[in-house]
């Protein structure tokens, strides 16, 4: 089961990353450089606790596999 949520988790991971990375290059296509660097800016925290919140689920289901691994073995 261990194993199962390991792949789920990192598979989360992947697609998450993908779909920010995706995200940010339809910025920068549609609505040019500076739009994206004020999306990325250090006072915009609204993106990245988005980036957080879509990163989260994968990083708690690694913990849970981790964990569960750790009880087994």
């Amino acid at each position: 089961m261990s194993k199962v949520l390991q792949v789920v988790g990192v598979g989360w991971l992947i697609v998450a990353g993908l779909v920010i990375v995706l995200g940010y290059g339809m910025v920068l296509w549609q609505q040019g450089f500076w739009a994206l660097a004020e999306m990325l800016s250090p006072w915009n925290i609204i993106n990245y606790v988005v980036v957080m919140l879509t990163l989260a689920p994968g990083v708690a289901i690694l913990m849970v596999a981790d964990r569960m691994k750790a009880k087994k073995g």
